[in-house]
């Protein structure tokens, strides 16, 4: 009897122990992202200084940079000839501006709940909006691949917000309860199972 009790305890240990253990990797986790999402927040007010001079504020609750990088605004596809300028990602504004060092000059602000984005060479891709369209080149293939992928995201995540903005009151409320009630029932099974 004794050595099935001491099982039984050890592999009441190892659970606890592997519970444990998962909690930390979580937290780590959610640490390392609040990290970075910070930089990327303190990257704004960067932005903001460098192209304004703090005369325009970008900084918004929730706001952050994503990429940023120069990239070729070609004049039409079949030339690889343009403007180098810079663009700024951020999670719901896409932003070009002109200008070396000092004092940049805005010229493109996009938002990105309108946004569609299509590669359309190697390292070329085309932006259209209901402002502006445009066709950027980026240094290499792996460049515009990057940048295509993260406008899509960011852009397919400011549509959701938009549509999520848009629920009936009533509907909205109903979703909110329901994951009120998912999120309950999995903590009240979380809590039966510590102390199982």
């Amino acid at each position: 009897s004794e050595p099935v009790l001491a099982n039984v305890q050890r592999s009441g240990l190892d659970v606890l122990c592997t519970r444990t253990y998962s909690a930390i990797a979580r937290l780590d986790d959610e640490i390392h992202r609040e990290k970075t999402l910070s930089e990327a927040r303190s990257r704004v007010g960067q932005v903001q200084e460098f192209l304004f001079d703090g005369k325009v504020n970008l900084v918004s609750p929730g706001r952050y940079c994503v990429r940023y990088g120069a990239l070729l605004k070609l004049t039409n596809a079949n030339k690889k000839d343009g403007k180098l300028l810079t663009f700024f990602l951020f999670n719901d504004l896409f932003l070009g501006a002109d200008g070396k060092g000092g004092q940049m000059r805005v010229k493109y602000v996009l938002d990105l709940q309108d946004l569609k984005v299509t590669q359309t060479a190697a390292a070329a891709f085309h932006i259209e909006s209901s402002v502006k369209s445009l066709l950027l080149a980026a240094s290499n293939e792996a460049n515009a691949r990057a940048w295509i992928q993260d406008i899509k995201e960011r852009a397919e995540a400011q549509q959701q917000c938009r549509t999520a903005s848009r629920l009936d009151p009533l509907a909205l409320a109903a979703l909110i309860r329901d994951e009120t009630k998912r999120i309950d029932s999995t903590v009240s099974i979380s809590v039966r199972e510590s102390h199982d």
